[in-house]
């Protein structure tokens, strides 16, 4: 089950060091030569203010904090390894579609309508203005730890999942670990793994990922603060959206 954390952590060169840090009530960050975000769950801002910096320690053993069953140690752990894969260098090697900041065109949703149209599309996480428009253009089935009015309840997967033509799911997955056995499930779909906790790296589609939809600061100074105020929205104006495809 932890094979997918494994490979990314042991990716990272081990002499990287974290530069500074910080985690908010809505995301949490790591830099080190580059800024890498994540969604913080279920926040408790009195237990984040307890969580030491991470400063001065090695990028790579930050980054084994995704393992933890702490959710906020592990949205330390996914930034850590979002420093470290979500480069503006790394993504333009990988041959990434980017987007400045405000372009409409980085929603992976929107990117996939033709494809989706009329078939059985789950959704892993509630993305409200996804849904708006798609519930009446696909078979769609949200999935949601917390559920809406018509959404199912995350047991739900395990009946659902193998059914499916697609399958998007949130970054926020790597987080609660609950993203192996989401795969596991979708292996008869299309998946796109989509959100700012994502590692956009080609390393994903060994596991079954098909498409990856992430984030790329590019004002770090700015991220810093947007993260620190817990302007989580904002935060976007900050870099790029990115989308990379297994074949493209």
């Amino acid at each position: 089950m932890w094979k997918l954390y494994d490979t990314l952590i042991e990716g990272i060169p081990d002499k990287l060091i974290v530069e500074y840090d910080a985690i908010g009530t809505h995301r949490s960050l790591i830099h080190s030569g580059n800024t890498g975000i994540a969604t913080v769950i279920n926040t408790n801002d009195q237990h984040q203010n307890t969580i030491a910096s991470q400063k001065g320690r090695s990028l790579r053993e930050v980054a084994k904090l995704a393992k933890s069953w702490d959710f906020s140690e592990a949205a330390l752990g996914m930034a850590a390894i979002n420093a470290y894969y979500n480069s503006y260098k790394k993504l333009v090697t990988a041959k990434a579609h980017i987007w400045e900041s405000g372009s409409k065109k980085g929603d992976v949703f929107q990117n996939f309508k033709s494809q989706i149209y009329g078939k059985k599309v789950a959704m892993i996480g509630h993305f409200e203005k996804a849904v708006n428009w798609m519930s009446s253009y696909c078979r769609l089935s949200v999935i949601e730890r917390e559920p809406r009015d018509g959404d199912y309840p995350d047991s739900a997967s395990e009946y659902l999942l193998p059914e499916q033509d697609f399958v998007f799911i949130t970054g926020m997955t790597f987080t609660n670990k609950t993203l192996p056995r989401l795969l596991s499930l979708s292996q008869n779909a299309y998946v796109i793994l989509t959100g700012p906790s994502v590692p956009v790296t080609p390393i994903l589609h060994q596991f079954g990922i098909d498409c990856i939809s992430g984030f790329c600061v590019r004002n770090k100074i700015d991220c810093l603060n947007y993260v620190k105020s817990n302007q989580f929205h904002d935060i976007y104006k900050s870099g790029s959206k990115v989308i990379l495809y297994k074949y493209d």
